[in-house]
């Protein structure tokens, strides 16, 4: 739903699909150099391996000395939810 809202905005989308490993992901976005890489887990298993990126691309989890958002707490924020 997102790529098809920024589409319309007229946002270049890549869709790369379900199960894409993360030395992949990062060879992609190192070679097209996006401003925005958005990755959702749909499962505990597969937000658990996005807690893996910072170790294969550093640079995406960290931007002018500031941390950006992480899978981590993404994954404890649904934990929380799902235990309400």
């Amino acid at each position: 739903m997102l790529g098809v809202l920024l589409r319309r905005r007229r946002w270049p989308v890549a869709y790369l699909g379900q199960a894409v490993p993360l030395p992949d992901l990062v060879k992609f976005a190192r070679d097209i150099k996006p401003a925005v890489v958005v990755l959702v887990a749909m499962t505990e298993q597969a937000g658990r391996e996005l807690l893996d990126l910072p170790r294969w691309m550093p640079e995406a989890v960290q931007m002018d000395g500031r941390r950006l958002p992480t899978a981590a707490a993404s994954t404890t924020s649904c934990r929380s939810l799902s235990k309400a």
